[in-house]
């Protein structure tokens, strides 16, 4: 995902960015004055500024404005490739300067609400999260923001589908325009990773996650990436999964600081890992 991402290339948009951590905070510059201070790369869209965590791994930071950093709406018919070099202001015409030496106000308070995930199949991950884990689906909210904020995200350019799990939501996004291969080409777009767990969760369904790190290493860095919720029970998932005969795997817990945990593969092959309390 690293070499597929471009952040310091304001108009362009990868898949795998698509992949990330959403955290809100209500003062939102005091965030990106640090990444200005220390150069460090992130596109904007909306309210929100984007930003890789070392190596791949994308962050959302959205608040309700920022003085720091021009931005544009979402535009998902803006079509990218690994090679597109998209104009782009200079960059004094997009940031602010922060010297070096520049103080910094305290790190604000970051409350986590979505986790989003790329997939070619957004209908059957919402079916199956509301099939096997529940929630309250978010139709009526997408409807109201596709034709502002999100426009042709209803199908046209790109298929979303949002579910609320308590106070936070998961994204499933399928992006048609948008690249998710680094230049070359690579066996690592979103369609090949989704197939690889797939298949990889058919195989070691049942098992507990410590053999299946063993067993298959590049399977198990996922089961490291996926979303944690926290239950108070696992065997309703349990029987549900188990009745469907759908996969998950097993952590019986193994100290008292240790929680049961089921981890459960999506359609998409992206994993929800349910720990039980204690």
């Amino acid at each position: 995902m690293s070499k597929v991402h471009r952040f310091g290339v304001q108009e362009t948009w990868d898949w795998w960015q698509d992949w990330h951590l959403a955290l809100w905070t209500e003062n939102l510059d005091a965030v990106l004055v640090r990444l200005l201070r220390d150069g460090v790369p992130f596109v904007t869209r909306g309210t929100s500024a984007y930003v890789e965590i070392p190596r791949g791994i994308t962050f959302q930071l959205q608040g309700l404005n920022m003085s720091l950093a021009a931005t544009e709406p979402f535009n998902f018919c803006r079509a990218t490739t690994p090679t597109s070099r998209l104009p782009t202001p200079p960059p004094g015409a997009w940031r602010s300067a922060v010297r070096p030496d520049a103080p910094l106000p305290p790190i604000p308070h970051l409350q986590a609400k979505h986790f989003a995930l790329p997939t070619d199949t957004p209908e059957a991950a919402l079916q199956h999260l509301q099939r096997f884990i529940g929630g309250e689906g978010l139709g009526d909210v997408l409807a109201f923001l596709q034709p502002r904020s999100h426009r042709f995200s209803n199908g046209e350019c790109a298929m979303l589908k949002w579910q609320r799990l308590a106070d936070f939501d998961l994204h499933f996004v399928h992006q048609f325009s948008k690249t998710d291969q680094p230049s070359g080409g690579s066996t690592a777009s979103v369609r090949d990773v989704q197939r690889r767990l797939v298949a990889g969760h058919a195989k070691h369904a049942g098992e507990d996650v410590g053999q299946v790190a063993l067993a298959d290493p590049a399977l198990s860095t996922f089961l490291g990436n996926g979303l944690g919720l926290r239950v108070s029970s696992l065997e309703p998932f349990r029987a549900r999964l188990d009745a469907a005969r759908a996969p998950y795997y097993v952590h019986s817990g193994d100290s008292s600081q240790t929680r049961r945990s089921l981890y459960v593969p999506l359609a998409t092959g992206f994993i929800v890992e349910l720990q039980e309390e204690k």
